[in-house]
């Protein structure tokens, strides 16, 4: 019984981490370099989306589209969990 509702705990705990994937797209008609950047809420609401952007673009890129990911489930151990909606951004370096 413990060991079930510790496992529940830590799953819940990991699905509070903030996530951000990359997804390079190669380059722009003008020759800047794009990425697809997929954030959960939790990287959302921290920044970690935009940072992530700054640190890929050294310091300058443009927003080209913002999308959103819809809500998941998740199950463990018989348990059923729901993910929030994420972000999805689409930019192109400026340098």
């Amino acid at each position: 019984m413990m060991r079930s509702l510790f496992i529940g705990v830590a799953v819940l705990l990991l699905g509070a981490c903030t996530k951000v994937d990359v997804t390079p797209l190669g380059e722009t008609r003008d020759g800047r370099h794009q990425f697809e950047i997929t954030c959960n809420q939790r990287a959302t609401e921290s920044g970690s989306c935009h940072q992530r952007a700054i640190a890929l673009c050294d310091g300058s890129y443009e927003t080209q589209n913002i999308g959103s990911t819809g809500s998941g489930v998740n199950s463990y151990d018989g348990q059923v969990f729901t993910t929030p909606p994420g972000r999805v951004l689409l930019i192109a370096c400026n340098r």
